[in-house]
């Protein structure tokens, strides 16, 4: 097939059946050959730039866009393309600055959003939400705006004003399924199970319902000791993410706190462990599953290499003081649930049962 050397839409075509025979290398090589003899052809410079975006070759896309940015005379979906790519390669300080020189055209909303996203990467907190705060009610990026202030506030622990926020927001936008597990995170800081729950039911029946939200969902039931529920939860993640790490971990940890499928839980915990072999976490959940069965020498030879990775974390501490008792070192045990205490064990007079009367 002889193309016209100086029609781009014929080679746009070309490129684009090739992408679809999947031969990419190919597709590149015609909009190559073509930016050779018609550099100004700047369809078939964006869809170059496009393709190796989607390669994930950021930098060379990024000059790419330099060039036709350059040629436009800063066109600010050219401009905003190029921001994007900076942000998406961490570079966020030169994003900011093709950010704002978009809000100085005067032209596109956008950017704002950005730049906000862009001041809140530099950890410049109270320069960001100023920038969201400009977004109106009325553009595209609003309610993102104050999903993301809404996560400025729950990072700095002002969890009451986060809740007020998506509470508001969900009214709004009671379709926005983030907002919906940004919600369960806050309420679950709180431990208001039974509310996290019942707020965010609604959610489950949206067309993308979040796997952190179903893996919240599944920590409250937990927390209120419904069981079943909990596993329920993890089992609707897993239509969503059969090799979720964190809730193949949970799900086990779930069955051996409950002494039941402890085989069903070691295999769950073991494929976690494969991915993340130095998880103190999940080297805790097998060691509780060991010392579910009785195997005492083997419960306490994980939890000693768990506590070496989290030394810090009281029920790890409650756990191996369980582990040390059954298998007669109760002078050490006592020792360890006093540990527990020390490092701000929640139920302190659980722990101090153990301590004054043992298992």
């Amino acid at each position: 097939m002889q193309l016209e050397p100086d029609e781009s839409g014929p080679v746009l075509m070309f490129s684009q059946l090739a992408l679809r025979l999947n031969k990419p290398v190919k597709a590149e090589n015609v909009l190559r050959h073509h930016l050779v003899n018609h550099p100004e052809a700047l369809g078939v410079s964006n869809a170059l730039g496009r393709l190796l975006v989607e390669q994930n070759r950021s930098k060379e896309a990024i000059a790419i866009y330099e060039d036709i940015a350059e040629r436009t005379g800063g066109n600010s979906d050219v401009l905003i393309a190029l921001g994007l790519l900076h942000y998406q390669d961490k570079d966020f300080e030169q994003a900011a600055v093709i950010f704002r020189r978009v809000l100085k055209q005067g032209k596109d909303s956008r950017a704002a959003f950005y730049l906000a996203a862009c001041l809140e990467s530099l950890g410049q907190k109270d320069k960001a939400r100023d920038m969201y705060q400009r977004i109106k009610n009325d553009d595209e990026n609003f309610a993102m705006a104050q999903l993301r202030m809404a996560a400025m506030d729950l990072r700095a622990e002002r969890i009451d004003a986060a809740l007020v926020a998506l509470r508001q927001l969900i009214r709004s936008e009671p379709n926005m399924a983030d907002a919906y597990s940004l919600l369960s995170a806050a309420l679950m800081r709180k431990k208001a199970f039974r509310a996290l729950l019942d707020e965010t039911e609604p959610a489950l029946s949206l067309e993308n319902v979040p796997v952190q939200l179903l893996f919240n969902r599944a920590a409250a039931f937990e927390g209120l000791k419904q069981y079943n529920e909990a596993a329920g939860q993890i089992k609707k993640l897993f239509t969503i993410e059969p090799d979720n790490i964190e809730a193949l971990n949970f799900l086990g940890y779930l069955y051996a706190e409950q002494g039941v499928q402890l085989d069903e839980a070691e295999k769950l915990i073991r494929r976690a462990l494969k991915e993340h072999p130095d998880n103190g976490y999940y080297l805790d959940s097998l060691a509780w599953v060991h010392y579910q069965r009785a195997e005492y020498d083997k419960a306490l030879a994980v939890q000693r290499e768990a506590i070496g990775l989290v030394p810090n974390d009281p029920v790890m501490r409650e756990h191996l003081g369980d582990m040390l008792w059954k298998s007669g070192k109760l002078d050490e045990a006592r020792a360890t649930w006093k540990d527990a205490i020390k490092l701000g064990h929640e139920d302190r007079r659980s722990m101090q049962n153990k301590i004054d009367k043992g298992l």
